[in-house]
């Protein structure tokens, strides 16, 4: 500043000026008065003045002072210093403090400089002041020195001010020459033990020749949200400190709630700490809210749920906030925000977390935020990766993100309150753009089909996020593809039922939002239907559902339209899992002709209709020609999509299955090892179909006569399921009962044995005892048992499993039960889909449903339908008949005819029983069946290897009759016949 004239001002230092009282008509000034008189100066004159008394080291001036440069420093009576010294302000310590673990990291550091960092609310300031009071406290220190580092010139204040309160000959000194006094007399050899806390250090360069100096009786403590490397260096210790653990945030709001007399319930006051991310700012914030507005921690979570109110208005307002804090949540990210953004390349941080906080907390994999969507949003369709890769950098550096470039599926998170914070910030204008662009981004990083399941995991886990406070916007215009790539997902994932439940929510959203004939609308009811089918028993109702949904979709978008294409496809497929394998193929050969004509050649749709429709042609009897088929469309999808694509590979491995059926069995092993081997090395070796895989190889080794080699390939399989699905997976527990078939078929029946008991004591404690698998694995146990020598103890578990079978399925199920099955894990060729093998699970399920009996204490696995469907013909006489013909109830036993020979006798003449079995084969156009199980002629049971299961057969023929004549109805009155 200068005069009219421009002579500039004196220069003028004015700090900690004390009072000045002026007495009988004087003038006192404290600080600095006038101006530069005008030169020259002729001749002052002064009258009247009274006398000025300068209080407390003020200057007091009386007259006229004519002053050309004046610098003032705070001029107190000096009193001797007194050892221990403590200068500046220690925040007052938080009510119900919680010790936590950083707290012993930061008193056990080697290092003479502890940099705490962190992003805000996490209670730095708090664990510093903790650990120097506990020094302080202690007599560990002669200086405790609390510094608000904030700005650089807070800091040679501090400093200046420690140095005044030393040195009785500091007055007068201006404030860098004090501070800089104080740093070099903290590097002295004077025996005083110090502390120094900077607290809330903003830019690395504020410390700049503030730095206090590395002695061994000194040490300083830095918090700061900046994880800057230029504030490490040798001598330097970072701890980063983080959220509460969920039990200190549980005992924290239960020591805060039971000061104002509340005793929330437990569970919910642990649901409430992670709702807030056990953040610690905000737990604080939250409990005077909860107790002004008399809300209880279940009240007040529903609130928090409620996406419509902001976080300002679920916590309380400046002006009312605990333990002396001066800032609101909100407002404690607002200032890294901002430096964020400043940082280069400038700009870019603040969208990137509004993308981010969009998301999932848990994790948000690097292709979404790279993705091209994100380039849009961000007006920057040309801008470098590497820019956006320094903003997340940025962001991460002032602590609002953590940032692992290393990690492709986890590479960012934020912290939950934080996104909350930021989406409340974002108007809401600009809300469904943003929402749009963030649901963009997903569906652009999704995996293919079957690939990369952790991904999709992932991915998944974000989109229910961004669903839980965006999901309108997920159905503007249509179903976003994100949304219909999640519920796939699922159902690659193996979780059928969850993939169901998702689809229900999404066709009553599409319905509401869309209209019912919306094609979007169609697309969901499509993959509800598909999904739903899993988990039902009659695959019957599923390809009702399907013709229905067919109906409408020709109605509304035409024959030729690809979506109804697509729908014919199921319907078809699901015709042979209902049992008509011949009509599921009839129906893809008129669906690829129709695709041939409307898509042309080697499209997806119609690589995919080629690979079912061999699938069906083997199944319809007509083995020779799915292999063939299998040939051609393994060479066509190699040359479309490469031999190492997952759709390649199922269809080689359906081509290894349909060799072995028709009796190559060492091929199909030998073939399938090599696809196992592929299948690791593209898709990993935990993936679900190599898993699978390895599961069809071991059974087809079994198959070709290598009976231990299929038990020992098994047993691995097992280790690994367990390893990556877990002990109780329904895949784990199918692997275990075919590692003990195989392993009893290899000779060792002991062995098998010992498995199955284990097997059978798992089951027990996940299904209970008289679960339909549970049952099945009891009766092969006692199976094993018996060929292993223990004919009693084998007799009396397989009546236990009749007794157990005939309670809990009905009378007509044992039947069934007392037949030794092959189980295992026999992955359905192609698919990847695992099924827990012959007659493991179907023979229970077959039974349950004559008996008229649904369990409801296990849901049903997702290849139910397909197992029901593929049975084989049955025996008559057990209610069960070759596939398309009526089941013919059980009969009573009859005594045996006497033995009949054809070459002696002459043809035999067709019994009651049979010749009613020919007719109904006949009537239904079937191949002849089998000769009724008790009209079959007898032989002796077994060689002397098997002689402990004779005992067993007669015990429960004798079980039998009497169940029978338990069972059995009665004469109608009169006519002595059985109804």
């Amino acid at each position: 500043m200068a005069h009219m004239d421009g002579t500039p001002e004196p220069t003028v230092h004015v700090a900690e000026t004390g009072d000045a009282e002026a007495r009988d008509g004087g003038r006192a000034v404290t600080g600095f008065l006038g101006r530069r008189a005008q030169p020259p100066v002729a001749r002052v004159e002064v009258s009247d003045t009274g006398p000025a008394i300068a209080l407390d080291g003020g200057l007091a001036v009386s007259g006229y002072a004519h002053i050309e440069s004046l610098t003032l420093v705070h001029q107190r009576p000096r009193t001797p210093v007194t050892w221990p010294l403590r200068v500046g302000d220690l925040p007052r310590e938080a009510d119900f403090f919680q010790a936590r673990a950083a707290l012993t990291e930061l008193g056990s550091a080697p290092d003479r400089v502890r940099i705490v960092t962190g992003m805000g609310g996490v209670g730095k300031s708090q664990l510093a002041a903790r650990y120097a009071r506990q020094r302080w406290d202690a007599g560990e220190l002669d200086l405790l020195v609390w510094v608000p580092a904030g700005r650089a010139e807070w800091i040679q204040s501090a400093y200046a001010n420690a140095w005044l309160d030393i040195d009785d000959a500091a007055p007068g000194m201006d404030l860098a020459e004090a501070a800089t006094r104080f740093l070099r007399w903290l590097s002295e050899d004077h025996g005083k033990r110090w502390l120094i806390v900077l607290d809330d250090v903003t830019h690395p360069s504020d410390l700049s020749a503030l730095w206090p100096p590395s002695t061994p009786l000194g040490q300083t403590v830095l918090t700061t949200r900046n994880r800057d490397a230029a504030l490490l260096g040798p001598g330097r210790q970072r701890i980063d400190l983080s959220v509460y653990s969920p039990d200190e945030a549980v005992s924290y709001l239960r020591s805060r709630l039971a000061y104002y007399g509340r005793t929330d319930d437990l569970h919910q006051v642990a649901l409430l700490a992670a709702d807030f991310g056990y953040l610690p700012l905000a737990l604080a914030q939250a409990v005077p809210y909860m107790v002004n507005k008399r809300l209880d921690c279940t009240a007040y979570r529903a609130r928090l749920a409620d996406h419509g109110r902001t976080l300002t208005r679920l916590l309380p307002g400046p002006r009312a906030l605990p333990d002396d804090q001066k800032i609101t949540l909100a407002a404690a990210w607002s200032l890294s925000i901002e430096l964020a953004d400043e940082l280069e390349p400038a700009g870019l941080a603040r969208p990137l977390l509004d993308v981010a906080a969009m998301l999932s907390p848990d994790g948000i994999p690097a292709a979404v935020l790279t993705s091209e969507p994100v380039l849009r949003y961000l007006d920057g369709p040309d801008l470098p990766v590497d820019d956006l890769s320094d903003a997340l950098l940025n962001l991460h550096q002032l602590s609002l993100v953590e940032y692992s470039p290393g990690s492709v599926r986890h590479t960012l998170r934020v912290h939950r309150v934080l996104q909350r914070s930021v989406r409340d910030g974002v108007g809401a204008q600009n809300r469904v753009r943003l929402a749009r662009a963030t649901a963009d981004a997903l569906a652009h990083a999704w995996p293919q089909p079957g690939l990369d399941l952790p991904l999709a995991h992932v991915l998944r886990a974000n989109l229910d996020a961004l669903a839980e406070h965006s999901e309108s916007a997920l159905y503007v215009d249509g179903v976003h593809p994100a949304v219909l790539s999640s519920g796939r997902a699922l159902g690659e994932a193996r979780l059928s039922d969850s993939a169901r439940a998702y689809f229900e929510r999404v066709a009553a959203r599409a319905a509401a939002a869309l209209g019912p004939d919306h094609p979007d609308t169609f697309t969901a009811r499509h993959e509800l239907i598909r999904w739903q089918g899993r988990g039902l028993r009659d695959a019957g109702v599923t390809r009702e559902a399907f013709r229905a949904l067919l109906a409408d979709r020709v109605r509304v978008q035409g024959p030729d339209h690809p979506d109804t294409l697509a729908t014919r496809h199921e319907l078809a497929r699901w015709q042979g899992l209902a049992g008509d394998a011949a009509g599921a193929r009839d129906a893809l050969e008129e669906l690829l002709a129709d695709q041939v004509r409307v898509l042309g050649a080697d499209r997806p749709d119609i690589l995919t209709t080629r690979g079912n429709l061999a699938r069906w042609q083997g199944r319809a009897g007509d083995a020779a020609g799915a292999i063939a088929t299998l040939r051609s469309l393994v060479a066509d999808r190699s040359r479309v999509w490469g031999p190492d694509d997952p759709r390649t590979l199922i269809a080689r491995i359906e081509l290894a299955h349909w060799q072995g059926m028709v009796g190559d069995a060492g091929a199909a092993a030998s073939t399938l090892a090599e696809l196992a081997a592929v299948s690791a090395r593209v898709l990993g070796p935990d993936h679900p179909r190599t898993l699978s895989v390895r599961g069809t190889q071991a059974m087809w080794t079994g198959r070709s006569g290598d009976a231990a080699g299929a038990a020992a390939t098994l047993a691995d399989l097992a280790a690994n399921q367990e390893a990556v699905l877990g002990a109780d997976h329904p895949d784990t527990l199918g692997t275990r009962s075919a590692a003990a078939h195989w392993r009893g078929k290899s000779g060792d029946a002991s062995a098998a044995a010992e498995q199955l008991a284990d097997l059978v004591s798992d089951l027990v404690v996940l299904f209970g005892p008289d679960h339909p698998d549970t049952l099945t694995a009891r009766n092969n146990l006692a199976s094993w048992r018996g060929k292993a020598g223990d004919s009693r103890g084998a007799a009396a578990a397989l009546a236990d499993v009749v007794d157990s079978r005939t309670r809990t399925l009905g009378p007509r199920s044992p039947d069934d039960a007392v037949q030794s099955c092959e189980p295992g894990l026999l992955a359905r060729p192609g698919t990847g889909r695992a099924r827990r093998g012959g007659r493991l699970r179907r023979r229970s399920l077959r039974s349950a449903a004559r008996a008229g009996t649904q369990t409801s204490h296990h849901p049903v696995h997702p290849e139910e339908p397909r197992r029901l469907a593929r049975t084989r013909g049955r025996r008559p006489g057990s209610g069960h008949s070759p596939r398309g013909t009526p089941a013919t109830p059980a009969r009573p036993a009859r005594a045996p005819a006497p033995r009949h020979h054809e070459d002696t006798q002459g043809p035999r003449p067709l019994a009651g029983p049979q010749r009613r079995h020919r007719r109904r084969v006949e009537d239904h156009g079937r191949p002849g069946g089998r000769p009724h199980r008790r009209q079959r002629s007898r032989s002796p049971r077994h060689a002397a290897g098997a002689q402990g299961t004779r005992p067993l057969a007669g015990a429960l023929r004798g079980r039998r009759r009497r169940r029978d004549r338990l069972h059995r109805p009665s004469a109608r009155p009169g006519t002595g016949s059985r109804p």
